[in-house]
């Protein structure tokens, strides 16, 4: 016989309780915001940002009755003042304190069943508050964890009910708090009515000797009854049919009895947020494992001990409430079929049941058995890698809405419309657009929907002409429900309005942008683009405010029957700096049928918008054609001159708005919670690389800074930049006011600005993660403000090679190429049609301005043939000048196609150099120090 482990004294327990509750409370705050809402959540958003009136008409239309969507909108008026931003962490706290709030009731309710046992209570409140089923659904904006506290609460009033009566100490306090907790958890989820009926059966038939005591609890079930009654008078006549509905859009299959059981086991030993790998997957099932041992401890321990009348009776009623609501549940399963993934969150409310039963064995197993240790370690592995999974799983990342309602707050005006379908997507807006002083959402946002479903029709049709009459249409399509409705409505906005936003967000979600602009006329504008021949172009209108206004292009195409090709639009100034613009493919998705255009042509209209914040002036409008991935554009041939990859349509006049947009229109990525300011010029945040996309050590950081003008400012205002290292210390910088031809006291009060900066990284800078700083100074007064911090940006270096390659042709001497890099030799590789060049430097010290590197191949008469030019790679990626370093040894590869007719037998001569591609300046070659001119010849040998 073991010897039967020590229990804590009072204080003990009690620590070790106080030590649980805490432990529970932090793992349930963990990540509150990492995950984006599901459908569900936005329906709960939405219900509760109702009227109250209005949301109990909702919910009666609803699969879910109205107590916790009432109790949300109480929590959110709270927690979320008057003009203060939603955001997920408000809603999922109220179902964070739901799951807190269980976990006392736990050690109550363990208590009450098993009030001899003094390790109960804490076995049952560890399991619990470990458990990741009940840690997902503390986290869930649902009424889920809020039904099981309730469930709670009724089930201990019924137990202290019931014992007080056979004590023959009738009291009618039980009596009152069950009668009010199980209709409010009536009142929260319908499943409730299941333990609801089987308590009280247990209340029966625990008295089934003595029946003159059924009386208080029959009456205690009418008093629940009769309270319900109103809901259910009011609702049901829509709750049945909206059932019915749902089952036949769901078309759900039944679940076997053995599927049901072991889905409902699995959810709640370890959650039913799959594992996405073979290790959590294993240890997700040490909990079902773990019950196979505290089986045989249990057993061993009930063959020599003989447990008390009154412990029976708690174990039987706790497998009654587990059993009978699964059981009806089961049954109702193979009637009305509705069981999606994550349907045991119906069943919810039974958990506590199952863990005190847990906990029970594992108290009566640890008296007599080593193998209940080993019981409760696999049950906390297995729940511990279900909670693994839980806080690191991304989840609905189908559904994330929050790039979707940043986009269309930044991008839109206040008189467009967001065109919703579901009332989800109007929950979705409600919880992440901001908000403006007054407490309303800053517009535009979607109108509120009804629970019916739409149907395309005039009604719907008229409605869209009337919002593109005002502005934009933005309609975010959910793909993922097999309806027609999404489809009907983008073929009636094609045919009506210029598409100005196209963006897929993820596989069922895609975000589309329609606007109402005078047609432009396509004018004679002949440019070959690779394969695809530009015939015709026009836009309109020729002046717009930058205010998010759109601008319309025609086109006009003739391109190869074959192929798919990427396009490109590009709003850029003076110094070839891209403002705006967009890229869509394939080319043509936008044509509209035209019996005019020959088999091979096409004519389609497409828009973009101009952001807020560019400053005034004249643009150049151009576009560009690539392979479909869009990777490359190929190079313009184009009498008119072109911008390298890209055809200049014609000039833009962009202007100032006559008022100002508010800030939240600015593409800010990153917004400062504090802004910085100074003598009236704010900086409102900042944007640059992703936060997924590291900076390479020796190229240029791009960034923009956005900045609000509340008066007017002083000419010697700069602007600041810092990437700071760990210690605090910058390891690049920039300092100036970017925009020379409007400084900072060109800007009329209220105005906003964007301007763009960008500085170099030194080659040799560690890779890691640093900080990027941004702090305004006027160069006249010294006032400055600190840096303050906009985003953390990660910094890769490329790797280096420092031993000296044996080219294939060794160029003795090498040449020079003015004082950064010698050209050691070279490796030819004929392909078919087409000729692979490996170039071999030596890195005499970086070269910026970043240079490109040039390859012609010449004929024998010095015509050329081909070329590829283009910034430094190598095979291992980009190797951009910037960030060569001393006595480094490079081998640049370059692909150049040969036209038809050249085979790479044919006798020619290549030259290699090195360019700056703002001006197309080479740098002087030179040989055993000759000037040599700006190139290398390179001798294409005879097979």
């Amino acid at each position: 016989m073991n010897p039967r482990p020590s229990v804590p004294g009072a204080s003990g327990r009690m620590g070790l309780l106080l030590a649980v509750l805490l432990a529970g409370l932090a793992l349930r705050l963990l990540r509150l915001e990492w995950q984006p809402l599901w459908w569900d959540e936005g329906y709960s958003a939405y219900f509760a940002t109702e009227p109250l009136g209005r949301m109990l008409w909702l919910t009666a239309r609803d699969i879910h009755p109205p107590l916790y969507y009432g109790l949300l909108h109480g929590w959110i008026l709270a927690l979320a003042p008057h003009g203060s931003p939603l955001g997920a962490a408000v809603l999922r706290t109220f179902s964070v304190l739901a799951g807190f709030l269980a976990l006392p009731a736990m050690i109550w309710l363990a208590a009450t069943f098993f009030p001899g046992r003094r390790r109960v209570p804490l076995l049952a409140v560890l399991l619990l508050a470990v458990n990741p089923m009940h840690l997902y659904y503390s986290q869930e904006i649902r009424m889920y964890g809020l039904a099981m506290v309730l469930g709670m609460v009724s089930t201990g009033c019924l137990w202290h009910g019931l014992r007080s009566a056979r004590h023959g100490r009738p009291d009618w306090r039980p009596l009152l708090g069950y009668v009010v907790s199980s209709a409010l958890a009536l009142y929260t989820l319908y499943y409730m009515g299941l333990l609801v009926a089987a308590q009280l059966a247990w209340a029966l038939w625990h008295l089934r000797e003595e029946p003159r005591r059924w009386r208080p609890w029959l009456l205690a079930g009418l008093a629940v009854g009769l309270l319900y009654l109103p809901w259910l008078l009011y609702a049901v006549p829509n709750l049945l049919g909206y059932v019915q509905d749902k089952v036949q859009a769901d078309q759900d299959r039944p679940l076997d009895l053995f599927s049901y059981t072991v889905r409902h086991l699995r959810a709640f030993l370890a959650g039913h947020v799959a594992a996405p790998d073979r290790l959590r997957n294993l240890l997700m099932t040490a909990g079902g494992v773990g019950l196979i041992p505290l089986i045989v401890a249990t057993r061993s321990s009930s063959t020599s001990t003989q447990r008390p009348p009154a412990e029976a009776d708690a174990r039987q009623a706790l497998w009654a409430f587990l059993l009978v609501p699964a059981g009806l549940a089961f049954l109702l399963n193979l009637r009305l079929p509705f069981f999606p993934q994550g349907g045991e969150r119906l069943l919810l409310f039974a958990l506590p049941y199952f863990l005190l039963l847990l906990a029970h064995g594992l108290d009566r197993g640890l008296e007599r058995s080593r193998l209940a240790t080993v019981a409760l370690a696999c049950l906390l592995v297995g729940a511990g890698a279900g909670v693994w999974t839980f806080l690191s799983v991304p989840r609905y990342s189908e559904e994330d809405y929050r790039p979707i309602v940043a986009q269309i707050t930044q991008q839109a005006r206040p008189e467009d419309t967001v065109l919703a379908i579901f009332p989800w997507q109007v929950g979705y807006w409600r919880v992440y657009a901001p908000r403006q002083p007054d407490g309303s959402l800053v517009p535009p946002q979607p109108a509120p929907l009804g629970q019916e479903a739409l149907r395309w029709g005039p009604a719907m049709a008229t409605a869209i002409d009337q919002a593109l009459e005002r502005g934009t249409v933005w309609f975010p399509a959910p793909l993922a429900f097999g309806s027609t409705l999404p489809g009907e409505i983008e073929t009636y906005l094609q045919e009506k309005a210029i598409n100005v936003v196209n963006r897929w967000f993820s596989a069922t979600t895609r975000l589309s942008a329609w606007a109402q602009v005078p047609t432009p006329e396509a004018q004679a504008h002949p440019a070959a683009l690779g394969p695809v021949t530009l015939l015709a172009a026009g836009f309109a209108p020729g002046e717009v405010a930058s205010a998010n206004q759109p601008v319309a292009v025609t086109f006009q195409w003739r391109r190869p029957a074959t192929g798919t090709y990427h396009v490109a639009l590009r709003l850029q100034d003076s110094q070839g700096y891209v403002w705006a613009g967009r890229d869509y493919e394939p080319l043509g998705l936008f044509a509209a049928p035209d019996p005019a255009d020959r088999g091979d042509q096409l004519t389609e209209q497409v828009g973009f918008l101009i952001p807020a914040g560019l400053p005034p002036g004249p643009y150049t409008l151009a576009v560009g054609v690539g392979d479909g991935d869009g990777s490359r554009l190929f190079p313009v041939d184009d009498a008119t001159g072109a911008l390298q990859d890209l055809v200049p349509l014609g000039q833009i006049l962009v202007v100032l708005p006559p008022s100002p947009p508010a800030p939240v229109r600015l593409p800010i990525q990153f917004p400062l919670e504090t802004p910085t300011v100074l003598q009236g010029v704010t900086v409102l945040g900042g944007a640059t690389l992703p936060p997924d996309q590291a900076a390479l050590a020796g190229d240029e950081l791009p960034v923009r800074i956005f900045v609000g003008f509340e008066e007017s400012a002083a000419d010697s205002l700069q602007v600041h930049l810092h990437l700071l290292n760990r210690d605090g210390h910058a390891v690049a910088s920039w300092e100036g006011w970017p925009l020379v031809h409007h400084p900072p006291d060109s800007w009329p009060p209220g105005a906003l600005a964007q301007l763009p900066i960008s500085f170099f990284l030194p080659a040799d800078l560690e890779p890691g993660r640093y900080r990027l700083a941004v702090g305004l100074a006027d160069q006249a007064t010294d006032q400055a403000t600190p840096p303050a911090v906009l985003t953390a940006v990660g910094v890769t270096r490329r790797p280096a090679q420092f031993e000296a390659p044996s080219p294939p042709h060794r160029l003795d001497p090498p040449i020079q190429f003015g004082t950064h890099a010698r050209l050691l030799g070279y490796g030819l590789s004929p392909q078919e049609n087409a000729l692979e060049l490996t170039l071999y430097w030596e890195v005499l010290q970086p070269l910026l301005p970043p240079h490109h590197i040039f390859v012609h191949v010449d004929t024998a008469a010095g015509e050329t043939i081909a070329q590829a030019d283009g910034p430094p790679e190598t095979s291992a990626g980009p190797a951009p000048s910037g960030s060569w370093l001393p006595g480094e040894y490079l081998a640049t590869t370059h692909l150049i196609p040969l036209p038809d007719g050249e085979g790479a037998e044919s006798p020619a001569q290549i030259r290699v150099g090195l360019y700056r591609p703002g001006d197309n300046v080479r740098l002087p070659a030179s040989r055993g120090g000759e000037p040599v001119g700006d190139a290398a010849v390179l001798v294409w040998p005879r097979p």
